[in-house]
């Protein structure tokens, strides 16, 4: 007499470490990036790339903290284009100021003014009600998805607003586009505002969590909080911004960034058959048995 073959539960026991196997989770991994060492400059207060006074539009590379994950390029920028309507964004100068952090230096700034902020806003003799505002493109070797923010010095607030750019492909050189213009049609998304009450104290620092929607992207950016970007009230609980709600006195400089990646699981070797193929013939068992028993 033959045996028939069905299902036991060593077999199902097998077919389901096969299936868990198989589909395993990409792997998260947590990254940092500090601005606090002498990547950008071997003293404090010094420049990024030399000390020349017109050097705009240099760029500081970190890698991670770990030192085996993706690097990040930052360039800074501000809204220094004097021009009847919003202020265009020029590149600006970025700086390093030891423990504190990484700096903004705009065009319309003198070195050594006070307070001597890594981002700031302020007015210009142009008389327009917001200009100057500073900013910092974070271009990572990889799609990461930003999670906190830390700031290492602060005079006044320290609001601020991030984007993460959605379009296709990469973005170009932002010389000559308004901030309005970046989120309206520019391939940028506002993911927030953010106001210095709900930061929490890391030490002598301050930190924010940001991005509670797990945007993912290769290239964010940080500014001050900026009333051009999008309208509605000026609250946290909606994460927007307007004019009348906004006081025009954030300076920070800063600290740390961090975020995570996912790693995807690799691919079974040859020859292993894939967990939904397991299944599928642990379910034609029984029908097996049926044709077996009705010849």
């Amino acid at each position: 007499m033959k045996k028939l073959l069905t299902p036991t539960a060593s077999s199902l026991a097998l077919a389901a470490t096969l299936l868990v196997s198989g589909q395993a989770q990409a792997a998260v991994q947590t990254w940092q990036w500090s601005f606090t060492d002498n990547a950008c400059g071997s003293t404090n207060n010094s420049i990024c790339n030399g000390d020349s006074a017109n050097n705009y539009g240099d760029t500081w590379t970190q890698d991670s903290t770990a030192g085996n994950g993706p690097d990040t390029t930052v360039r800074g920028w501000s809204s220094t284009g004097d021009v009847p309507n919003d202020d265009t964004l020029e590149t600006a100068r970025l700086q390093h100021y030891g423990s504190n952090g990484m700096g903004v230096v705009n065009r319309e700034e003198l070195l050594g003014d006070v307070p001597d902020h890594a981002f700031g806003d302020s007015s210009t003799p142009t008389g327009d009600t917001f200009d100057n505002m500073d900013a910092v493109v974070f271009s990572f070797t990889e799609e990461i998805t930003l999670d906190y923010v830390r700031f290492g010095w602060w005079s006044g607030d320290y609001d601020f607003s991030l984007l993460a750019w959605t379009g296709a492909g990469a973005p170009g050189d932002l010389t000559g586009d308004t901030y309005a213009g970046l989120v309206n049609g520019g391939g940028w998304s506002l993911i927030g505002h953010y106001y210095d009450s709900e930061s929490t104290s890391i030490g002598s620092d301050v930190q924010f969590d940001v991005n509670d929607g797990d945007v993912s992207s290769s290239y964010y950016m940080l500014s001050v909080l900026n009333p051009e970007l999008n309208s509605g009230s000026c609250t946290s609980a909606s994460r927007t911004c307007v004019p009348d709600g906004y006081g025009g006195n954030d300076f920070f400089k800063l600290h740390t960034i961090g975020g995570y990646t996912h790693d995807n699981p690799p691919p079974p070797p040859p020859g292993v058959p894939v967990p939904a193929t397991a299944l599928l013939f642990l379910a034609a068992l029984p029908l097996l048995r049926m044709r077996r028993k009705q010849a």
